[in-house]
């Protein structure tokens, strides 16, 4: 295969590559910008090795630049790419591992070559001494284990006649040092030594000859070249190779140097003799060898590429749980120019029960997904701000129901699952009947300039509880219209909001963005009497409030001292402390019947009994997860990136694994 149509096969996916790393750098994947930078590095490292090294330098020359410019290259933008951590290193060793393959199977893997082995096959009485002389010339170019003589490279006591050609094959160069009595040479009994079948010097030709190596006849002290007619048969293709002229004394050392020139040429113009000129048994075995020591080289770091580059596509934007905690719904897909799927599977087992792509356009990404309380539907939110209604168990999606502003990711479902409310980002509500997605209700503007943060019906009846900067409204559907019944208003912006299980309470939690205030920020809403408590025993900022799905008590995590804490809404006390250790979000979940507890928290997944026991430490693939629920025989569910976990809690360990494959991301682009 020449060079050229190495050339075409690699460019194409090169280009690609360097494309599609480029746009996701620009999407603001610093890793992947600055791996497709290693790789324009890497292609004129290419260019430079097959311009400029392939012959221009020895092979340990090459092999050593280009492990050396490329592998450093990608450590340098692999180390800015990815924070200077172990991973940014390792995946830029292996880009310049991988470019430096590439340089050498352009360069017909010269640089595996070693320096040449040069054979020196002569007579004693004929040509010792010129036979010194160029044995010390090479000795000193490459090193006495590179040139072979038989005074000095046989070991004594062997026999020569398996010896010499055992040491031919090892050889690039047989040189033939022919003298003036090279053809006339004879034994003790008067005949010619060339006629005789272990004469050592036919013995090293034949061998030469029938490996194919490259023999030079080089004449010395006057002596002719030898006639074919005049060598046996097995000889008699010599004469036609390509010899060289030694001449005496003075001008010798300057030959000799032309001649080792002129046969590293030769060598130069074939980079692949050392393959081409091995037996056909070892050259496949060499061969193999190479590719797998490629292949074992350059897997890890084609997963690794792979992966990276199918991340986006694979990431989980949005996952649930049906209310029976049975099935999980998941939504994939960030960037404009990649395809959005919607995937339903069988939460016990991983197994992928059906999915639905969104082309990149106006309806992907798929950024909200919601069960409808009988576990029959789902309702998506789009970043065109389109509203779909499913068929959960077909995984089927209705027409698109616009009007809403900016991507819609406000949407919640009544308690008989016959109604969905939506917010936007302009502060307007919207009631939807499901089944035929009709507009029922609409209040426009109801935060003023504020956007809706969150919108939830009540567990029970018809109550529409909305929140967005620092107001907080309660309305009752009362036949064709939404009633205003609450209003309250806080200093700061709301960023928490839910109801208890019987909808008598909300619990709102607040944040002032500015400010450094740390006050108590949890408030519990009576809705019966219209009162409001403010909890004082917060420990500072809190985040993620949640009921209990049974009772009153409410938990919380507790910025300044990292901890979870349980709170009694009907003695308003305060009933647990549970150590936690440093996070943003605890994301919590309640268990379905309220006895235990899961937190997220930055490296590990912690589960509580509610009495404050410690059940279950998960720090396996869990950092910077996600708590998406609880499944209806008590094993926790998680969401990481592009995977969700199903968790044994009592064994603290992995029961299943949902998660787009690699193939299905590269689909996705």
């Amino acid at each position: 295969m020449t060079t050229k149509t190495r050339v075409l096969i690699l460019v194409p996916p090169y280009v690609v590559g360097v494309w599609l790393l480029f746009f996701e750098g620009m999407n603001g994947s610093d890793s992947m910008g600055m791996l497709a930078a290693v790789l324009i590095g890497a292609g004129l490292s290419v260019v430079v090795q097959i311009t400029w090294l392939r012959g221009r330098l020895r092979p340990g020359g090459a092999l050593a630049w280009n492990m050396l410019s490329l592998t450093g290259l990608g450590l340098l933008f692999g180390l800015v790419g990815r924070g200077e951590g172990t991973a940014g290193a390792a995946l830029g060793v292996g880009a310049g591992l991988l470019a430096n393959a590439a340089s050498m199977w352009l360069g017909d893997l010269t640089q595996f070559r070693q320096r040449p082995r040069v054979f020196l096959s002569y007579r004693r009485s004929d040509s010792g001494r010129v036979t010194r002389a160029v044995y010390d010339a090479l000795v000193a170019r490459y090193g006495p284990h590179q040139v072979f003589l038989d005074a000095h490279s046989l070991v004594p006591g062997r026999d020569y006649r398996t010896e010499l050609p055992r040491v031919v094959r090892r050889c690039n160069v047989v040189l033939v040092m022919i003298g003036p009595s090279w053809l006339e040479a004879r034994d003790n009994a008067g005949r010619r030594r060339l006629d005789q079948p272990n004469d050592y010097v036919r013995l090293e030709i034949e061998t030469a000859l029938e490996l194919q190596r490259t023999v030079v006849p080089v004449l010395v002290d006057g002596a002719d070249r030898p006639r074919p007619e005049d060598l046996p048969e097995s000889l008699a293709a010599l004469p036609y190779r390509q010899g060289a002229r030694l001449r005496p004394d003075a001008d010798l050392p300057d030959d000799v140097a032309i001649l080792i020139d002129q046969f590293e040429t030769e060598l130069r113009h074939h980079p692949r003799d050392s393959l081409a000129l091995l037996p056909p048994a070892r050259r496949w075995q060499r061969r193999l060898v190479i590719g797998t020591v490629l292949v074992l080289l350059l897997a890890p770091l084609g997963w690794s590429l792979t992966d990276g580059l199918t991340r986006w596509s694979r990431m989980v934007n949005a996952a649930a749980m049906s209310p029976d905690g049975t099935r999980l719904v998941t939504t994939h897909g960030q960037g404009s120019n990649v395809t959005s799927s919607v995937r339903l599977w069988d939460i016990t087992t991983g197994r992928l029960i059906g999915a639905r792509d969104f082309p990149a356009g106006r309806d992907a990404p798929v950024w909200t997904v919601v069960w409808s309380p009988d576990g029959q539907r789902l309702a998506t939110g789009h970043s065109s701000g389109e509203l779909r209604i499913w068929d959960a168990d077909r995984l089927e999606p209705g027409p698109p129901i616009p009007g809403h502003q900016g991507t819609l990711d406000e949407i919640s479902w009544s308690a008989d699952s016959d109604l969905v409310a939506t917010g936007d980002g302009v502060g307007t509500v919207r009631v939807w009947q499901a089944d035929t997605g009709a507009l029922l209700h609409q209040v426009l503007r109801v935060l003023g300039d504020s956007r809706i943060r969150t919108v939830t019906w009540s567990p029970r009846g018809l109550r529409l509880a909305v929140a967005g900067g620092p107001t907080l409204l309660v309305f009752d559907l009362d036949g064709s219209r939404l009633h205003e019944s609450y209003r309250y208003r806080h200093t700061k912006d709301f960023f928490g909001l839910g109801w208890n299980a019987a909808g008598t309470r909300l619990v709102t939690a607040t944040y002032h963005l500015v400010d450094a205030d740390k006050s108590p920020n949890l408030q519990v809403h009576e809705l019966g009497d219209r009162t409001m408590t403010e909890v004082s025993d917060t420990s500072g900022e809190v985040r993620d409030p949640q009921w209990a799905p049974n009772g009153d008590s409410l938990a919380w995590y507790a910025m300044t001292d990292s901890t979870v804490r349980i709170w009694n809404a009907d003695t308003r006390q305060l009933e647990q402390v549970l150590g936690a250790s440093y996070t943003y979000d605890a994301n919590l979940r309640w268990a379905p019947d309220g006895t235990a507890l899961a937190s997220a928290h930055k490296s590990h997944v912690l589960v509580w009994a509610k009495s404050g026991r410690r059940r279950a430490d998960l720090t396996d693939h869990v950092e910077d997860a996600e708590v998406v629920g609880w499944t209806r025989d008590g094993h926790v569910v998680t969401v990481r990136q592009t995977e969700v976990r199903v968790w044994d809690v009592d064994h603290g360990r992995t029961d299943a694994v949902c998660e787009m494959s690699l193939w299905e991301g590269l689909r996705h682009y």
